[in-house]
């Protein structure tokens, strides 16, 4: 299968697709419903949805033996309902656009970027038109296993994204954009990838997996690149507030509740303020504990043991530890100074 061809056949209705502008939608209705977010049922997708989903385009042959990474043109021309999966999701947009809500985050992908939708993050796809062609990677957790780390560089955030979602049992609500629509590389590796996989030979387990690296590899390029277009354009513009909130919240914020009112991964949050600030999160909000603990000891009568709880520290003997470090002496040798 050439690219052509590829492009040909992605852009044929499926049999799915048919059945859906003759008026017959796919049927949802036999899902459990999973639980809720924020009072929003969402379905659950098992194995059998996908398989369904698999192989309603008989026009195209897949790779049956490859079941770990599965592709899944999304049906067009009906919306997905509020769902969640045990598998990981990378979407592609191949041609259009596509709108998803993922949690409370309502987003619009543009042909040429991705998304990484991690395990049990409920999300729905709006209908996608005729000249919207949106590809669907399921990757199976079996399909992360050491060979698959072991092709990927250990530290950044894609790499934690997929070791998060194989050893976590939680549910989770993060997820990734990538701006790759200025990318030259990626869609020529998903090209590539999906004419192996439609229309395969005899070696196409291994050129396969080589070329989800390649995918993968310039995804992580993407992402970095990201980052660094953001500190030239606006260096402040997430730090500023994310500081603000840790001055207003720093007796009682963690990494995870400080994500969580920014809309940020807390891996993403850390490695934002690591690299702007030269800090790491924990860092910051121990500074700014220690700052409000020295104002007190100057300003107030209260005991150190009250002050250490005020700032939010519950283990004293860490709290005297940190301020020695910081200061050159205890909590109460300070305050005898300034006394």
């Amino acid at each position: 299968m050439n690219i052509k061809t590829l492009d040909s056949n992605l852009r044929q209705l499926s049999d799915l697709e048919r059945d859906i502008l003759a008026g017959h939608d796919f049927d949802y209705s036999g899902l459990p419903v999973a639980g809720t977010y924020n009072g929003r049922p969402y379905l659950r997708f098992e194995r059998q949805t996908e398989s369904s989903l698999v192989h309603a385009d008989k026009n195209i042959r897949i790779l049956e033996n490859y079941q770990n990474l599965v592709i899944v043109k999304q049906g067009r021309f009906q919306e997905v309902p509020f769902h969640v999966h045990d598998w990981i999701e990378l979407n592609y947009m191949y041609s259009g656009s596509c709108t998803f809500t993922i949690n409370d985050t309502t987003l619009v992908l543009k042909t040429g970027q991705a998304s990484l939708i991690n395990t049990n993050a409920p999300h729905t796809i709006s209908k996608c038109g005729e000249d919207d062609i949106l590809i669907n990677f399921v990757i199976a957790k079996h399909y992360l296993d050491s060979n698959f780390f072991d092709r990927l560089a250990k530290d950044n955030y894609l790499t934690n994204f997929f070791i998060e979602a194989l050893n976590s049992k939680k549910e989770q609500d993060n997820f990734i954009i990538f701006h790759s629509e200025n990318s030259p590389n990626l869609p020529f590796y998903v090209n590539q990838f999906l004419c192996e996989y439609y229309d395969n030979s005899i070696s196409s387990g291994n050129i396969l997996d080589c070329l989800m690296t390649l995918i993968l590899c310039e995804l992580i390029n993407v992402f970095e690149n990201d980052l660094s277009q953001e500190k030239q354009n606006a260096t402040d513009s997430i730090v500023a507030p994310i500081i603000r909130y840790i001055e207003h919240n720093y007796n009682t914020c963690t990494l995870e509740s400080t994500a969580k009112f920014f809309n940020l991964h807390p891996n993403y949050l850390s490695a934002y303020l690591k690299r702007y600030t030269g800090s790491s999160y924990k860092k910051l909000v121990q500074t700014q504990r220690l700052q409000q603990a020295v104002n007190l000891l100057k300003n107030s009568s209260l005991s150190v043991y009250d002050i250490s709880l005020h700032v939010g520290y519950s283990n004293t003997s860490f709290f005297f530890q940190k301020f020695k470090e910081a200061y050159g002496c205890t909590p109460k040798e300070y305050r005898e100074r300034i006394q």
